[in-house]
């Protein structure tokens, strides 16, 4: 009896999981592990590295997809601590740091090399302009003080940039060319930001204020950014002169933030938290909320595609930025031949529907262009079985004109031409 009771409490668990992207647009992936995952980063829709550590192997773990996060294996093990970030320039070279430990990899994980190590330290975050200019940052893993590490030659030699004494530590660095970048920290009294405009030669303190540490940031530009504490999300338009509150979180502390460009941006954090703004951060509205499990890195390659990680080694991925997906069969039976249909009505405003037939399953792509051929959104970016399908496209946020739809698939490609006349 006992035993039919796990048995069936376990499917419960299994059918919620996977019913999760039918009413919120993101879904489960298989980790393989149930460490804490605590950095996700991606080169490409189907490339990209995890990194983490604990669980009940207490292993420090780098796991990695080549298809999109269908299956992940593990390329890195080992006992103690995490790695607590991980960011690759191409695919093959990246780096990871874990409290003690910096290590590299130039053939995209198959083999990882350390190039610094000390107990002295605690390392939270690394970033990478090109393959020789680099920055990691933490703090002193027994007397407090932060500490910020730069590397001209691809992380061969690390020299200390700053070394502050007073008992703050940094959790993310960032920088958007080689002059500038910024920095994000603090400890329980307050949150600090600063800034370097000389790649990290100087640094000058832009905002210190009584919210919890700042754990995160996202910079779009040289001019525009966010940050993140616990219970808040800041913004800025001048390059980080002056910071303005966008969003203050009563419950769920906030803990990693992403953008894909100045509108469109995604936050996660406690309670398996996901958060979306759609308008540069004026409104975030809730795409997700789940058990007690803390979501704690986000990753989007593209609008649509997007992982989020956390605790015990969950993963979960959305292939229609998170939205609740407007796709849907109109039919079982199996088509004959491949076949894009004209969008109805056409023109339209704002909303049109589209449909297509698959007389076999595969990888579907539906994509939306402009008149100059530039990427405007992507309707459909997953495995279909069999059938005919429709999809909705609301294009209330666009502005009128032409615009091109794409289907394809691995044996059939066509374009055809809409017009949103509002």
């Amino acid at each position: 009896m006992k035993k039919i009771i796990i048995a069936i409490s376990f499917l419960i668990i299994l059918f919620s999981y996977s019913n999760l992207q039918s009413q919120s647009g993101w879904f489960t992936q298989a980790s393989g592990t149930d460490a804490t995952l605590y950095s996700v980063y991606f080169i490409n829709q189907n490339t990209g590295w995890i990194v983490g550590g604990g669980g009940s192997s207490n292993e420090r773990v780098i796991i990695k997809t080549t298809n999109g996060g269908a299956n992940w294996f593990k390329q890195y093990r080992a006992t103690n601590y995490a790695f607590f970030s991980v960011y690759f320039i191409d695919q093959n070279t990246g780096w990871a740091v874990a409290n003690d430990l910096i290590i590299k990899t130039t053939n995209g994980g198959i083999k990882w090399f350390s190039q610094f190590s000390s107990n002295n330290y605690c390392l939270t975050s690394v970033y990478f302009l090109d393959q020789n200019t680099g920055w990691v940052v933490g703090g002193y893993t027994y007397n407090g003080g932060e500490i910020i590490f730069k590397t001209t030659n691809g992380g061969s030699s690390w020299f200390l940039q700053s070394n502050w004494a007073y008992h703050v530590v940094l959790y993310y660095v960032s920088f958007t060319d080689q002059n500038t970048g910024w920095v994000v920290g603090g400890d329980d009294n307050g949150g600090i930001i600063k800034k370097t405009t000389n790649g990290g030669t100087d640094w000058f303190i832009q905002s210190g204020v009584n919210y919890p540490y700042f754990v995160s940031a996202y910079f779009i530009n040289q001019y525009k950014g966010w940050v993140v504490s616990c219970y808040t999300i800041m913004k800025t338009t001048n390059s980080g002169t002056n910071w303005f509150s966008q969003f203050n979180m009563t419950s769920n502390c906030l803990s990693s933030i992403y953008f894909v460009n100045q509108n469109i941006g995604w936050i996660v954090g406690d309670n398996e938290t996901i958060m979306n703004t759609t308008n540069g951060g004026i409104n975030w509205f809730s795409q997700f909320n789940g058990s007690g499990l803390i979501l704690r890195s986000i990753f989007f390659s593209n609008q649509m595609t997007g992982w989020a990680v956390g605790d015990n080694g969950t993963i979960f991925k959305t292939t229609t930025g998170g939205n609740v997906t407007g796709i849907k069969p109109i039919s079982s039976s199996i088509p004959e031949r491949f076949n894009l249909s004209q969008n109805y009505p056409n023109p339209f405003n704002p909303t049109t529907k589209i449909n297509y037939q698959l007389p076999i399953s595969g990888y579907v792509q539906l994509t939306v262009y402009d008149a100059l051929g530039k990427e405007v959104t992507i309707l459909v970016n997953e495995k279909q079985n069999p059938g005919t399908y429709q999809v909705n496209w609301d294009a209330s946020n666009y502005p009128s004109g032409v615009y091109y739809y794409k289907l394809i698939t691995s044996e059939f490609i066509e374009t055809r031409k809409m017009v949103l006349m509002k």
